[in-house]
């Protein structure tokens, strides 16, 4: 880059989402109209944030969700099939070509939790998938997991098994195991 003053990612990530106050964002816009490489910055990540928007909406990108996403969703018209599922617990499970997204709400207590991790396994414990340091709330009561509708609809029966971890510097502790049994409508 050549700017001489280049504007923090961060800084930019919250101007993208409207997250910056009215006059840090005007003292920002008069930096960009000038600098073309800050600008070019901004554009990547405008496309970047585009293609995963694509990845979602299409349903095929494991995510963790927040309830409030899954509200915007709704009130954008999209269908949701929704499986709660307590730690230790099971549900029979399916996805329809109507669905648009297809959720997994695992109950899990996260008070005291550094770090956390979803390991999608194999019923012989397997791990499939780890996704690492997953954003979560400790107040809250619940994982919500975006799972691939995608390749949930073109799978036959599968039974998968999600395991929420603890991880601390130390150890991984095991928080609950949550078994999701998926028949194909």
């Amino acid at each position: 880059m050549s700017c001489a003053n280049p504007i923090d990612p961060n800084i930019l990530a919250d101007y993208w989402l409207a997250e910056l106050p009215e006059a840090d964002e005007r003292v920002l816009e008069e930096h960009l109209f000038t600098c073309e490489d800050c600008t070019r910055q901004l554009q990547s990540m405008a496309q970047l944030g585009q293609g995963i928007r694509t990845l979602v909406k299409q349903g095929n990108l494991p995510l963790i969700v927040t309830q409030d996403f899954l509200d915007r969703l709704t009130l954008q018209g999209f269908r949701t099939r929704e499986y709660s599922v307590p730690a230790g617990g099971r549900v029979e499970c399916t996805v329809t070509p109507e669905d648009d997204f297809l959720i997994g709400r695992m109950a899990a207590n996260l008070l005291d939790v550094e770090r956390l991790d979803l390991a999608m396994c194999e019923p012989s414990g397997e791990e499939r998938l780890r996704l690492r340091d997953i954003p979560f709330r400790a107040d809250s009561a619940e994982v919500i997991l975006n799972y691939p509708v995608g390749p949930a609809r073109r799978s036959g029966p599968d039974l998968l098994v999600m395991k929420l971890l603890a991880v601390s510097k130390e150890n991984e502790r095991l928080l609950g195991t949550y078994t999701f049994n998926h028949t194909p409508s």
